[in-house]
């Protein structure tokens, strides 16, 4: 089978990125995959500050390996995706450097943001202590660490019970679906005395302007609100701090603004410092160069635009970051949907919470919008309406020929951003036969099939039985006219 297929490759034959391979260990993160054909290629988003060369080898059977490693600072939070792809297919693995928890009675740990169904997961600790692992919906626990586990999430997050010392540390997450992977790392640290947290966090500078002196901030330190004022001052004082220094505050990216027509994707953000730069993965065949312009205050606004081959399914993420934050969007193209009276409409794979939600039809009807008062319905869509999902997934019913076109969803989470596109098709003709085609059929056949016997029924008795004129008319007149002359 192998050599068959050796010798098929320029003929048409492709092995597609079936599965890709990684790692998050420290700050370094491996991306690889094996077996594909034609060539593959690997991508990063963000650029990574360290990348090596991609390894790409050429087995004996004309098939290829790809492999490629970059490193981020622990730093947290950040997150890089990274893209293996060829000319039919593609996979991408997601790493994740989540912010620090601080031990308590219980804890969540989350691995990813998707709401797609798991086909394996594996949690682990320091390294080398396997916490679980799960295949499908079949989950195994170490017996060390069953009393710890609560329970896990269908999405793989991880609820903890009952900690102690001993469970402080690194946990590392590693959850596979059909199209994506998840690379997670958490650290667990120890919840420092209240002291403690005043001297790490507050300098001489906030000292001066705070005016608390050690042993008053020990007596209020141990209720939360008061603490959680002081946080609030903090952050306060840090950006004051920044804009002496700079001259400048520093504006994040506070939301992505995209829009999803036709093979163009739009992408861009605005009123944010210091300067940003976007980033496209996989990178798409066409693509404008970025725009930045720099307004009266200081602050910068970015766009960029793409475009894909309307041949489904397809995802592209667009990614806007500065020094100190960063926001990213998904465009999906997703296979069409025949027309039925039930359908279900995907809008993206996120289990976030949403902020805002739109679905529009064909580019210029809105079916509905969601924000944090609530759901709001066109009228004329209404009735067509049946249930829309936690995540945006739009249920429509009742739909006839008019409903059929384009179906577009814009849906923004607090990080993340989701555009798609997903077209509602007429339902093919049947080639099942109606019942009068299956008798017609039916009854030719049987026609057929009895003048064929008559016929050869007629000639054997007509040599035998000239008498028989219903069956042999026309021979028997023949012979009678030759009697009488």
């Amino acid at each position: 089978m192998v050599l068959f297929l050796k010798q098929n490759w320029d003929e048409g034959w492709a092995a597609p990125v079936q599965s890709l391979k990684g790692s998050l260990r420290g700050n370094n993160m491996i991306c690889s995959s094996e077996n594909i054909y034609p060539e593959p290629k690997v991508s990063w988003s963000p650029k990574p500050a360290e990348q090596t060369p991609s390894q790409i080898v050429k087995n004996d059977n004309g098939l290829y390996s790809i492999s490629s490693s970059a490193s981020m600072k622990l730093e947290p939070p950040q997150q890089f995706t990274c893209n293996i792809s060829n000319e039919n297919s593609w996979k991408s693995a997601t790493y994740t450097l989540y912010s620090p928890v601080q031990r308590s009675s219980s804890v969540i740990l989350r691995c990813s943001d998707s709401s797609a169904p798991v086909k394996s997961l594996k949690w682990t600790f320091n390294y080398h202590q396997t916490i679980l692992t799960q295949r499908e919906d079949d989950v195994t626990y170490t017996e060390s660490w069953k009393t710890a586990v609560e329970r896990v999430s269908e999405y793989g997050d991880l609820h903890l019970k009952d900690l102690s010392s001993k469970q402080e540390g690194v946990y590392l997450c590693e959850l596979h679906t059909d199209q994506h992977s998840f690379f997670s790392r958490t650290e667990i640290k120890p919840k420092p005395p209240c002291m403690s947290r005043w001297r790490n966090y507050v300098s001489g500078l906030s000292w001066e302007h705070l005016g608390i002196l050690p042993e008053e901030l020990e007596e209020v330190c141990v209720d939360r609100e008061v603490w959680a004022s002081l946080m609030k001052l903090w952050k306060l004082l840090l950006l004051w701090t920044w804009s002496i220094a700079s001259g400048q505050e520093p504006a994040p990216a506070q939301s992505l603004m995209g829009e999803f027509r036709g093979d163009v994707m739009v992408c861009g953000s605005e009123n944010i410092y210091p300067e940003p730069t976007v980033s496209w993965n996989p990178v798409p065949a066409h693509q404008t160069q970025p725009q930045i312009v720099k307004n009266d205050n200081g602050l910068y606004s970015i766009s960029s635009s793409a475009s894909m081959k309307l041949e489904p399914p397809q995802q592209f993420t667009c990614n806007i970051s500065n020094e100190n934050s960063w926001k990213s969007a998904t465009y999906s193209l997703n296979s069409p949907v025949n027309s039925s009276s039930s359908v279900t409409l995907q809008c993206s794979d996120s289990s976030a919470p949403v902020k805002s939600l739109k679905w529009t039809f064909n580019h210029n009807q809105t079916i509905l919008t969601q924000n944090e008062a609530g759901v709001t319905y066109t009228d004329s869509w209404r009735t067509n309406v049946e249930q829309l999902s936690a995540y945006g997934d739009l249920h429509l019913k009742d739909l006839s020929s008019k409903q059929e076109g384009v179906y577009l969803c814009e849906l923004h989470t607090d990080q993340h951003s989701f555009f798609s596109r997903t077209e509602l098709k007429p339902e093919p003709p049947s080639t099942a036969l109606t019942p009068g085609q299956i008798a017609g059929a039916v009854f030719g056949g049987l026609f057929a099939i009895c003048g064929a016997i008559t016929k050869f029924f007629c000639s054997e008795v007509c040599s035998d039985i000239r008498w028989n004129r219903i069956c042999c008319r026309q021979r028997y007149s023949q012979e009678a006219q030759s009697d009488d002359i």
